[in-house]
């Protein structure tokens, strides 16, 4: 599990009016309030979009608002590129199943500026041996890119794979 973080908007540009809840990303995509297995509720009534914030991963916003009151569990899905506002320009297509792609947001934003680049890949690159040992990062580390507790080539992957990408959520 890992962190993140889910903004309502009203609009599809900043909002100060927006709600912020940290909640957790399971490993099988779901995300939950911070006991890890209830469904995430939010204090909210009205029509909102969503965007999920995770720590070196690119923020997705739904593609839709979505209608909530806090007695309701609303089930948000952003698994398809139609789900998510810039749909294949700010997802990654990570396998397909029975011709169904599986997308999911795109990791390697390491320093949270929302593209993925040689900053983020030159950060990573520090934190290597000479030798490119892997170790293990007993703190929780932007640089493990794929939150396996370890920082190794294979998270310095993650970022050169997907250089180039950004996210179309605007901050503040």
């Amino acid at each position: 599990m890992d962190w993140v973080l889910i903004e309502l908007r009203r609009t599809i540009t900043p909002d100060s009016n927006a709600i912020y809840k940290i909640a957790f990303l399971r490993r099988d995509g779901f995300v939950v309030d911070i006991d890890g297995l209830t469904p995430l509720r939010v204090n909210a009534s009205g029509s909102f979009y969503v965007v999920v914030h995770h720590r070196n991963h690119l923020a997705m916003m739904s593609d839709l608002r979505y209608s909530m009151t806090p007695d309701l569990v609303q089930n948000v899905e952003m698994l398809r590129v139609t789900d998510v506002l810039g749909g294949r320009n700010v997802m990654k297509e990570i396998e397909r199943i029975n011709g169904v792609g599986v997308w999911v947001m795109p990791g390697g934003d390491i320093n949270g500026d929302g593209v993925v680049d040689n900053s983020d890949i030159n950060y990573r690159v520090s934190a290597l041996t000479p030798w490119q040992q892997v170790f293990r990062d007993l703190e929780y580390n932007l640089r493990d890119a794929d939150m396996n507790g370890y920082i190794s080539t294979g998270d310095l992957n993650l970022s050169w794979n997907n250089r180039g990408r950004s996210t179309n959520v605007l901050r503040r």
